[in-house]
């Protein structure tokens, strides 16, 4: 019989050693401890879309974020809704808020792009998913997406932890426009799409979704899916609770309650990867300029 004891130690034993690289990870590149095991690269990739007001400012219409191309161009991606008119178009006045590396943010706009020689937006038909090319300041504070980090929804699996990025009801500072992080949980993955146990809001749309290992354990383990985030979609909105409020003496519905849910809908990767590998879009790259200022 095995001693008790023994076998209490070597669990003990085993233990320290698969979390050690758990706690080493815990410390920074520089030795500055940390509080997160979130990537914070992922949040300079997110990009505040904006409409031009006339008077020199610009207020927030929704969010987007940056891909890298297979020949190192950049794409700005984001829900096709939110960049539409009301008439199936494109949005006059958009402009795209970019941090500088000094703090400041600076916009973007479309018709900057269009003088470049940039082109303009490409709206996936069907799917709510859009993407253009756009440039920026050498001075500029980015990064941007590899294709390498797209999970196809083959992939993805109900109960994945997860992370939304963005900018709810228009929270951004125009002084560094980082976007707004919100945990949550893939809550179904089927051929319909994704549908997201996360609480998102207008100005979300159009934002990057992102697989979020739970607990990163350095070397323990090899696996990309175990240690890396990875993009996993768009957030397209969220899923409205409907409550009418009837009338007693007419029996009439007289008002409409909607709420959050919390759930969200999620436009997989794989959507936007046959966007921006589409013929339209390729076409587009190989007569483009240099995209930096």
């Amino acid at each position: 019989m095995k001693n008790p004891t023994v076998c209490l130690l070597a669990a003990v034993l085993a233990a320290v050693l698969f979390l050690a690289p758990c706690l080493a990870f815990a410390e920074g590149a520089d030795g500055e401890a940390r509080t997160s095991f979130f990537n914070q690269k992922w949040l300079s990739a997110v990009v505040s879309l904006e409409v031009q007001t006339g008077d020199g400012k610009a207020a927030p219409a929704g969010t987007g974020f940056l891909v890298l191309t297979e020949k190192k161009h950049v794409l700005l991606v984001t829900s096709g809704h939110v960049v539409q008119d009301g008439k199936g178009g494109v949005r006059k006045g958009l402009a795209y808020r970019l941090n500088e590396t000094g703090g400041e943010s600076v916009l973007v706009t479309d018709r900057s792009l269009e003088e470049k020689k940039l082109g303009g937006w490409f709206l996936a038909k069907d799917k709510d998913v859009a993407c253009r090319y756009i440039g920026w300041r050498k001075t500029s504070s980015i990064a941007a997406i590899p294709l390498s980090a797209f999970l196809l929804q083959k992939n993805v699996e109900a109960g994945a932890s997860m992370v939304v990025l963005g900018f709810p009801l228009g929270l951004r500072s125009t002084e560094n426009a980082l976007p707004i992080a919100r945990k949550g949980m893939v809550a179904r993955s089927d051929p319909g799409g994704i549908i997201g146990d996360v609480f998102v809001f207008p100005g979300n749309s159009g934002g990057p979704a992102l697989y979020v290992p739970a607990l990163k354990v350095g070397e323990a383990l090899k696996s990309p899916l175990v240690n890396e985030e990875r993009f996993i979609g768009v957030v397209r909105g969220f899923i409205p609770y409907v409550e009418p409020a009837v009338g007693a003496q007419t029996g009439r519905t007289r008002v409409i309650f909607e709420e959050n849910t919390g759930l969200a809908r999620i436009i997989p990767a794989d959507t936007v990867h046959a966007l921006v590998t589409s013929r339209q879009v390729l076409q587009m790259e190989e007569m483009l300029p240099d995209l930096e200022d």
